[in-house]
């Protein structure tokens, strides 16, 4: 009886391990350690962080598995990601033309390339950055290098790689035929350092792994210390006369004579017994090499927040245990090409694989470190410092929706990007938030950085516009209706409180305007009298204005309110007349088909400058030109009116739509400047295509909160919580 009792509950417990084992965790092997385990915690990491990989997929095994595993998503396709890398060799590449196009034309937050990378991967670019430096040998321009009997020299051409276009040179006869012999290439001279120290007998060089990380306000350089590669000459450095400097094979250390992988200092130190205190003084010498490379050069692309750059440093001891920079290479190989050319070459197919699998294992020996620290020193770093709890965390916000503002799916956008930082979205009856956006200028709300302004109607109001800005070239000559005189002039009559092109007059002879005039201010009715723009800048024939999104920013700091204008550049349409404009006499002024812009007379999406110039046979520079003046023409408009509401505000935006035209010279004219600006537009509230209208209103308001997000609202709560 017994054994039944026991061999049932010995059944009971085999069911229970079964059911729950992967609760537990019971299964066969050990439990694999994750090393980036701390930012697993961390939501934001987690949550919709997307990244893009560019190239052959079997090089990037590490990047992936690691990011998947904290939550980042992969895709592979669309315009932007938070974090798009690519190799800079072009071996990795499974489509050199392909891959590096599309690289080039995603937007991303943090990528890697950097602009004017040359001008330390050019030998020349870098000898001239570094010009005087202890930490790069002697170096001119073949061309400028005066020969002294007895130099050895280094002549280089600028573009070679792989010690391919180097020569060894000991005398003068040999000098001045190089010389002649490169006039039509780019070459350097640089002095050759007779007393380097050696490796098992051997000359060799480093090759550093040199990642240069640049932001909109640091730029900084990393490299990995325990990563640091020997790379050797074929044969022992012995030199008892001056033409053994001219073999190569015991000069010039290069990647296919070293023959096994060593580590610096690791290796060195178990071969060469070297003491700690002269390799504490060979590293903080590559050290102060590294950190002497100017980077004022290298800059962003205009698609980019940050981004960051591998080099292959080049770096040599002497014997003092003193480091010289010999090169940067832009495309380091780490092995790549003998990979590619395996798979190329493929003549017997199982040696092939067998080879290839052992220089593949090889590789990513090289490769996944360089991984691991791109990782844990540049990606995660970044992210964590510009979008981790130090600054956004716990952050509350709330967004006004419905049938007075817009419906919530225009705000899709923003609202994921916060909650992705982890911000948390509060009920409209929540008293106070860090931020509140409404798109309606309620100054009711209490928030840190709110939508609201004190004193938009300083420059939203026709009139106050006027005057302030009487005394500048972007806006028509404008006065009063109460004291215009008339000049037998054509002019534009506005009623001040007017708006969607009503109370909008134009006039073309005294007697109408008089009886206007008695009109208008028998009804009371506030007006200015503005010149009416006779040369304006057509489009398809037809009369145009632009509408300009133009957000104002203004922040206290300290006991000063500081504040800032921006054009929206890309969210700039055109807004046309019904008719082409055809003037043969003044009457024809008279026909507001003709004369009169705006949304309800304006046929099709048509944005400003591409669609434009897609139609309009106008060169680049005349567009600038027009860019340049809208630019102006924005920069122009008076803030002082503009302020915060005392108590419940520190910070506030607000977004006008500002009216503006251009005459056939390019010079831009502020009409007005709205307060209800009606951000879609008339044209695609009336657009009949339903698919087309969502897609366009979806990718408006896109565009419009990641500018937002992107240039005020995220700058604004990481520059107060940083300073």
């Amino acid at each position: 009886m017994y054994i039944y009792l026991l061999f049932f509950i010995l059944i009971l417990l085999l069911v229970f391990i079964l059911v729950n084992g992967k609760k537990f965790n019971i299964k066969g092997g050990t439990k694999k350690n994750y090393s980036h385990k701390k930012y697993l915690k961390n939501t934001s990491l987690n949550t919709k962080t997307t990244y893009r990989l560019f190239g052959d997929y079997k090089y990037y095994q590490y990047l992936r598995e690691h990011l998947n595993k904290l939550g980042w998503k992969e895709v592979h396709s669309g315009n932007y990601v938070d974090f798009a890398y690519i190799s800079p060799h072009p071996c990795m590449l499974t489509n050199k033309s392909h891959n590096r196009k599309e690289f080039k034309f995603t937007h991303s937050n943090l990528k890697s390339t950097l602009a004017n990378i040359e001008s330390l991967g050019h030998k020349d670019s870098l000898s001239i950055l570094m010009k005087g430096s202890p930490y790069i040998p002697y170096t001119k321009n073949i061309k400028n290098y005066i020969y002294k009997d007895g130099d050895v020299v280094i002549i280089k051409k600028v573009l070679s790689s792989k010690q391919e276009g180097i020569y060894i040179v000991v005398d003068k006869d040999t000098f001045l035929k190089m010389r002649n012999k490169l006039a039509n290439e780019k070459a350097i001279v640089s002095k050759y350092i007779k007393n380097p120290l050696l490796f098992q007998g051997k000359k060799f060089h480093f090759r550093i792994m040199v990642s240069v990380i640049v932001t909109a306000s640091a730029r900084k350089i990393l490299y990995n210390k325990d990563n640091i590669l020997i790379v050797m000459a074929k044969n022992k450095y012995n030199i008892s006369v001056k033409e053994d400097y001219l073999d190569p094979d015991m000069n010039l250390s290069r990647g296919d004579s070293t023959k096994k992988m060593y580590i610096w200092p690791t290796d060195f130190q178990k071969i060469e017994h070297a003491d700690e205190i002269f390799i504490k003084k060979c590293n903080k010498s590559i050290h102060d090499a590294l950190n002497s490379i100017p980077l004022d050069k290298l800059s962003l692309y205009p698609d980019q927040k940050a981004g960051f750059y591998t080099y292959g440093a080049d770096i040599m001891l002497d014997d003092t245990g003193h480091a010289y920079i010999l090169e940067m290479n832009m495309d380091p190989g780490l092995g790549i090409e003998l990979l590619e050319a395996m798979e190329i070459n493929k003549v017997d197919k199982k040696e092939i694989k067998q080879n290839y699998l052992k220089y593949f294992k090889d590789f990513k020996k090289n490769i996944d470190p360089i991984y691991k620290f791109h990782l844990d020193k540049i990606i995660l770093p970044y992210f964590t410092i510009n979008v981790d709890s130090k600054i956004y965390i716990q952050k509350t916000y709330k967004i006004f929706t419905g049938k007075e503002y817009y419906p919530r799916e225009n705000y899709s956008y923003l609202i994921d990007k916060l909650n992705s930082l982890g911000w948390v979205e509060k009920p409209h009856e929540t008293k106070y938030v860090d931020f509140a956006f409404s798109l309606i200028n309620n100054n009711f709300i209490e928030a840190d950085l709110k939508y609201s302004l004190d004193g938009i109607k300083t420059i939203g109001n026709k009139r106050i516009l006027a005057e302030s800005m009487k005394n500048s070239k972007h806006i028509p000559p404008s006065e009063d209706l109460k004291t215009y005189k008339w000049f037998n002039d054509i002019v534009i009559v506005k009623e001040v409180f007017s708006n969607q092109q009503l109370g909008v007059y134009i006039i073309v002879d005294e007697d109408e305007f008089i009886k206007l005039k008695e009109r208008l201010l028998s009804e009371h009715k506030d007006a200015m009298v503005s010149k009416y723009i006779k040369n304006p800048l057509l489009f398809q024939g037809k009369k145009f204005h632009l509408r300009a999104m133009v957000c104002v920013f203004v922040k206290r700091n300290n006991k000063k309110l500081i504040k800032k204008i921006f054009y929206i550049k890309e969210l700039t349409t055109i807004k046309t007349a019904k008719e082409k404009y055809i003037i043969k006499n003044k009457e024809d002024y008279l026909d507001r088909d003709k004369n009169i812009t705006g949304g309800f007379t304006t046929d099709g999406l048509n944005k400003w400058p591409h669609d434009f110039q897609k139609y309009e046979n106008l060169s680049s520079q005349f567009i600038q030109k027009c860019e340049k003046s809208i630019h102006d023409a924005v920069n122009d408009i008076p803030l002082n009116g503009l302020s915060l509401y005392p108590a419940e505000q520190n910070a506030g935006l607000f977004i006008f739509g500002a009216d503006i035209l251009l005459d056939d010279t390019g010079n831009a004219w502020i009409l007005e400047l709205n307060t209800k600006p009606g951000l879609i537009g008339k044209e695609v509230k009336n657009y009949k295509d339903k698919k087309l209208k969502k897609k366009y209103i979806a990718n408006y308001f896109a565009t419009l909160l990641k500018f937002l997000l992107d240039n005020i609202i995220l700058p604004y709560f990481y520059s107060n919580i940083k300073n």
